[in-house]
């Protein structure tokens, strides 16, 4: 098992602006996924596992959500 890195994450920020106000959905989410590794995010009800999986996608609704993005992925590697 290689343990090349295929998911690097640093301070993730996701914020939606609102009338009533800014909304910090991601504040500063970090971490690293390496090659065969499995990642579960654990959290309560509205704490932004969701957003931060849809935020890393760039699959969040169109409008008033902005998004710092610091996810980088490795190229993906075929095999003949």
């Amino acid at each position: 098992m290689s343990s090349e890195t295929v998911l690097e994450v640093r301070d993730l920020v996701t914020y939606f602006f609102l009338r009533r106000g800014v909304v910090k959905a991601v504040d500063g989410v970090s971490f690293d996924l390496k090659r065969g590794e499995v990642l579960g995010l654990v959290g309560e009800s509205g704490c932004g596992k969701s957003l931060t999986a849809l935020s890393i996608m760039r699959l969040l609704p169109k409008g008033g959500a902005r998004t710092h993005r610091a996810a980088r992925f490795a190229s993906a590697e075929r095999t003949s």
